[in-house]
Protein backbone atom coordinates (compact mmCIF):
# COMPACT_ATOMS: atom_id res chain seq x y z
CA UNK A 1 0.00 0.00 0.00
CA UNK A 2 2.46 2.53 1.12
CA UNK A 3 4.48 2.22 -3.04
CA UNK A 4 1.05 1.96 -4.87
CA UNK A 5 2.80 -1.12 -6.72
CA UNK A 6 -0.09 -3.32 -7.57
CA UNK A 7 0.24 -6.98 -6.26
CA UNK A 8 0.21 -10.14 -8.51
CA UNK A 9 -1.35 -13.23 -6.92
CA UNK A 10 0.34 -16.33 -7.79
CA UNK A 11 -1.56 -19.96 -7.13
CA UNK A 12 0.45 -22.53 -6.77
CA UNK A 13 -0.65 -26.37 -7.49
CA UNK A 14 1.32 -28.95 -6.19
CA UNK A 15 3.05 -30.97 -3.29
CA UNK A 16 5.91 -28.37 -3.35
CA UNK A 17 8.41 -31.12 -3.27
CA UNK A 18 11.90 -31.32 -5.36
CA UNK A 19 11.93 -32.64 -8.43
CA UNK A 20 8.14 -33.09 -8.27
CA UNK A 21 5.71 -31.19 -11.13
CA UNK A 22 3.90 -28.01 -9.42
CA UNK A 23 1.87 -25.65 -11.57
CA UNK A 24 1.86 -21.95 -11.34
CA UNK A 25 -1.03 -19.81 -11.96
CA UNK A 26 -0.97 -16.27 -12.30
CA UNK A 27 -3.74 -14.10 -11.83
CA UNK A 28 -4.29 -10.20 -13.18
CA UNK A 29 -2.16 -7.40 -10.89
CA UNK A 30 -4.88 -5.89 -7.99
CA UNK A 31 -4.43 -2.26 -7.80
CA UNK A 32 -4.55 -0.86 -4.62
CA UNK A 33 -4.66 2.68 -4.90
CA UNK A 34 -8.43 2.40 -4.17
CA UNK A 35 -7.10 0.80 -0.76
CA UNK A 36 -4.66 4.33 0.22
CA UNK A 37 -5.29 6.77 2.66
CA UNK A 38 -3.74 8.79 5.05
CA UNK A 39 -5.88 8.21 7.39
CA UNK A 40 -4.78 5.44 9.85
CA UNK A 41 -7.78 4.17 11.20
CA UNK A 42 -9.18 3.62 7.56
CA UNK A 43 -5.36 2.54 6.59
CA UNK A 44 -5.93 -0.21 8.64
CA UNK A 45 -9.57 -1.54 7.27
CA UNK A 46 -8.23 -0.94 3.89
CA UNK A 47 -5.39 -3.67 4.62
CA UNK A 48 -7.84 -6.03 5.68
CA UNK A 49 -10.32 -5.73 2.83
CA UNK A 50 -7.26 -6.00 0.42
CA UNK A 51 -5.95 -9.13 2.71
CA UNK A 52 -9.36 -10.59 1.65
CA UNK A 53 -9.22 -9.65 -1.60
CA UNK A 54 -5.48 -11.44 -2.28
CA UNK A 55 -6.52 -14.39 -0.24
CA UNK A 56 -10.09 -14.81 -2.61
CA UNK A 57 -7.64 -14.55 -5.71
CA UNK A 58 -5.21 -17.47 -5.17
CA UNK A 59 -7.78 -19.30 -3.96
CA UNK A 60 -9.33 -18.78 -6.93
CA UNK A 61 -6.10 -20.21 -9.04
CA UNK A 62 -5.55 -22.67 -6.59
CA UNK A 63 -8.59 -24.40 -7.55
CA UNK A 64 -8.62 -24.23 -11.41
CA UNK A 65 -8.12 -27.56 -12.35
CA UNK A 66 -4.83 -28.39 -14.14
Amino acid sequence: LKTGAKILPIGIVGNAKPFKKNVIYYGKPIEVAEYQTKDKEQEKINKEKLTLVLKEEIIKLTNESI
